[in-house]
């Protein structure tokens, strides 16, 4: 995983899941259903990988401490 929100996430993936992909996604912070809205090709430690961005449907936070801070300029 390379961030999260309450409103999405994003991870590294070998292959490329095209937008518009339903996902059950299972983890020890979350378990969440979400759609695919984008899929870019990023260098990982000189191996090719895509950045998988997904909107929540639906989220459940394990663990739900802490705070998110949403900042606009």
């Amino acid at each position: 995983m390379i961030d999260v929100s309450p409103q999405g996430m994003r991870f590294c993936c070998p292959e490329k899941i095209p937008p518009g992909t339903v996902l059950k996604i299972k983890s020890k912070l979350c378990d969440a259903s979400g759609t695919v809205t984008n899929a870019q090709e990023e260098i990982v430690d000189g191996q090719g990988l895509y950045a998988i961005g997904v909107a929540f449907l639906a989220v459940h936070f394990i663990e739900p401490r802490g705070s998110f801070v949403s900042t606009f300029a």
